[in-house]
């Protein structure tokens, strides 16, 4: 018996044509292989902090941005997290927090989760690969992370319409429903 071939996928990419001075763009398919299943177990188990932060100190300018950009997307990831549970169980986001930290914290999340899902999408478009792993496989997590953070926000997101037949504002106005800039005293 032959042996199967490994399982492929089709992705859509772009290729760039001249023509006549002009450029025009195709799109085109091409099948790339696929892993049959990822296994979480060992993908964790590679997963190294420490080397995330030796390659903040020592390493090089790359490995120094994909480390921040893993640690800080992680947290960003676990911040929107709490704002999407916050949502779905209270109709409202988190409160802004004295002076507004919390509330900018949340705003600055939300902006490094649809960032990193950008980047990956556009990586996933460009290679037929999502972003590199990192040092430490911690971007590696941070992507993961923000298309599970992603997917329950559009889920929180319809949800909350249903629920409650709005959406938060982003930023507190006189009588909203969230934290309303009128003081009642």
């Amino acid at each position: 018996m032959a042996p199967r071939p490994p399982p492929t996928t089709k992705v859509l990419s772009t290729r760039m044509n001249a023509a006549w001075g002009g450029y025009r763009y195709q799109l085109r398919t091409v099948t790339m292989p696929t892993r049959t299943r990822a296994n979480l177990r060992d993908d964790l188990a590679q997963l190294d902090f420490n080397q995330a932060i030796e390659a903040i100190t020592t390493g090089t300018s790359s490995e120094r941005n994909q480390a921040l950009g893993g640690l800080g997307g992680t947290a960003a990831c676990g911040i929107t997290a709490f704002s999407i549970a916050t949502l779905k169980t209270t109709g409202c986001g988190l409160p802004p927090g004295p002076g507004g930290l919390i509330g900018a914290a949340e705003g600055i999340s939300y902006l490094a989760v649809t960032a990193l899902l950008v980047t990956s999408i556009t990586s996933k478009v460009k290679t037929g690969r999502g972003v590199p792993n990192g040092p430490g496989g911690v971007l590696g997590l941070a992507e993961g992370l923000a298309w599970t953070v992603g997917l329950a926000g559009v889920v929180v997101l319809a949800l909350q319409i249903n629920d409650y037949g709005y959406v938060p504002n982003a930023v507190p106005t006189e009588n909203a429903p969230c934290f309303s800039t009128t003081r009642t005293e």
